[in-house]
């Protein structure tokens, strides 16, 4: 067999493979974006139709819902046991949304100031704690302590300022956030890239420090970083 002739049979084999997670994911997303709908979503959708912030996209629930959904996937929430999920910078709450319909117990963290939020993730039935992560700053007491952390598109850590964070910020958060799991409980950060800076999702101070934790693992991209507590 050619070179040629074995590539795309490979790629034949990954498309096949992938093909029932989509579909199911397909469907899932479906289901879940007419339930919303059901919900009322139109009410949130009117209400801030003019709103002139970057959020303003998750009013689209058929383009952007469908991520919540594969990163839900991602995370092996659609098919885990029940599991507490914490979830930093929750915004819309559709993450959580789908984490709370496969049965798991959440609880969203972000700041109360944007109205569409607010209004979503009401709407979902997300229970949200209002507080803006800060540096050297823990985070709240939760009571209970969780078997997922997550934070997606991070800009906690001011990644496109003067003032980003570096190695230090990130050990008292990881310890903190390490603290607030479970046995076998993980950290899952997906990184924002940065915009002003030379260096993409993190510097590389922090993306060596973040490679030397034994509990860790960052990928070779550094959008990704997770850390499983033993």
């Amino acid at each position: 067999m050619s070179v040629t002739k074995t590539a795309k049979s490979v790629v034949k084999k990954v498309i096949k493979s992938a093909l029932p997670t989509y579909r199911r994911e397909s469907a899932l997303s479906k289901r879940l974006v007419a339930d919303i709908e059901q919900l009322g979503f139109e009410r949130v959708r009117q209400q801030h139709s003019a709103f002139q912030d970057n959020s303003r996209k998750y009013l689209q629930l058929q383009e952007y819902f469908p991520e919540a959904v594969r990163l839900a996937g991602r995370l092996g929430l659609l098919d885990s046991k029940p599991l507490r999920v914490l979830d930093i910078g929750c915004g819309s709450g559709y993450f959580l949304y789908v984490a709370k319909r496969s049965g798991h117990d959440v609880i969203g963290l972000d700041l109360p100031d944007n109205p569409l939020y607010n209004d979503s993730v009401q709407l979902l039935g997300i229970p949200r704690v209002a507080n803006r992560v800060e540096k050297f700053q823990p985070l709240p007491d939760f009571g209970k302590p969780f078997d997922l952390i997550t934070a997606f598109s991070v800009c906690f850590d001011l990644h496109s300022t003067e003032n980003v964070w570096g190695p230090d910020e990130w050990k008292f958060f990881l310890n903190d956030c390490r603290s607030r799991l479970n046995p076998n409980g993980r950290v899952f950060l997906n990184f924002n890239p940065a915009t002003t800076r030379d260096f993409r999702f993190v510097p590389d101070k922090v993306a060596a420090f973040l490679r030397s934790l034994p509990e860790g693992n960052l990928t070779a991209s550094k959008e990704f970083f997770t850390l499983v507590r033993a």
